[in-house]
């Protein structure tokens, strides 16, 4: 299930760092297919659009990806 945030839950992200697609891949040394699963099981937000056509991530919720992650590997 996508999971998309909140106008509220957008806002209350404005001061966290913005990933991009590729620096999401980056960050999480995943191509954009597993990010894509991860978008669609619903462990990610689908991401933001920012000035109507960029998507971005926010830091806390990638954060909150690799916690889990971390969590299932252990």
């Amino acid at each position: 299930m996508k999971r998309k945030l909140t106008p509220e839950e957008v806002r209350d992200r404005a001061e966290d760092r913005w990933f991009s697609m590729a620096e999401l891949e980056a960050e999480l040394t995943f191509g954009s297919s597993t990010i894509y699963r991860l978008i669609e099981r619903g462990a990610l937000p689908q991401g933001t659009k920012v000035l109507g056509y960029r998507k971005v991530w926010f830091e806390r919720d990638v954060r909150a990806l690799k916690r889990e992650l971390c969590a299932q590997a252990a």
